[in-house]
């Protein structure tokens, strides 16, 4: 049966996560819990678990699908927690506290490793590819680093296979497309401009810059169609079936009109296809 999660974070509703039946809209299970910080839900292995960050707190609580009946299972963090990450297998559960990068054990609640070179800033997304081979990070300080997973858990000082600064401002989201090693990712931030990069060669591939901050970023499932959520609640769309000709390209206005999905007033947290938020139960 395929459901829809989703988390609360009011204290009075004292429910971390509601499961939801996306056909019917009813709802099929609610977790009692701490309120949940907003977009801090990760999946383990798919559907076999879940972990949310704490709202305001220094805990990340997870729950296992075959005891959603019992009570979560919390993690202490040396600060407050920040993105979070689940890698594909499972095993390991990545979360950014202020500029420095924490690998724990979800199994057994002990931490692997924590990594304080790379960012000089608040680490903001945390990304795997889909084979967890590469962990893709981006913070305040306009960075976007892309790891060797193995030497991140396994050397005592790592380093960035690649470090990419073309960002000026903050980078608020990331997409890591499909392909593995040689997966396409994706970054935005706050100086307008969504960056496209291979993960094989570590070169730019694409700049484009719009009119307003750009807060989100998802590609379809063939990585042709582009969607970009902005600052002032607008999604444009970026075509890269015929991508501009030039390695930097500025959208105007009008000429991002036709790309445009109007009706939200506000920024968005992110950007996410359906099948992402949907896991079997």
């Amino acid at each position: 049966m395929e459901v829809l999660i989703t988390t609360d974070h009011f204290v009075e509703n004292k429910t971390s996560l509601t499961v939801w039946n996306p056909q019917t809209g009813t709802r099929l299970l609610s977790l009692r819990g701490p309120p949940a910080a907003p977009q801090s839900l990760v999946f383990i292995r798919g559907d076999e678990g879940f972990a949310v960050v704490e709202e305001g707190k220094p805990f990340i609580h997870l729950w296992q699908v075959g005891q959603l009946l019992q009570s979560s299972k919390r993690i202490l963090c040396p600060g407050k927690p920040g993105p979070m990450a689940m890698s594909p297998d499972g095993n390991f559960l990545v979360v950014g506290i202020e500029e420095k990068i924490h690998v724990w054990q979800p199994a057994t609640g002990r931490i692997v490793t924590v990594v304080s070179a790379g960012h000089y800033r608040a680490v903001r997304v945390l990304r795997f590819n889909d084979d967890g081979t590469y962990l893709i990070s981006a913070a305040e300080d306009g960075m976007v680093l892309a790891w060797k997973f193995i030497n991140l858990v396994s050397d005592e000082s790592p380093t960035p296979t690649y470090s990419w600064a073309d960002h000026s401002l903050p980078v608020n989201d990331v997409h890591v497309g499909t392909g593995g090693r040689k997966a396409t990712i994706f970054s935005v931030g706050e100086d307008r401009f969504v960056k496209i990069y291979s993960l094989m060669t570590g070169t730019l591939l694409l700049s484009v810059a719009y009119p307003v901050p750009l807060t989100s970023v998802v590609a379809d499932r063939a990585e042709m169609g582009v969607f970009l959520g902005a600052s002032d609640g607008t999604i444009y769309q970026l075509n890269i079936s015929t991508p501009p000709r030039s390695l930097e390209h500025h959208v105007s206005s009008d000429a991002a009109s036709d790309g445009i999905l109007r009706k939200h007033t506000t920024r968005y947290g992110r950007i996410s296809k359906f099948f992402k938020n949907c896991i079997n139960f």
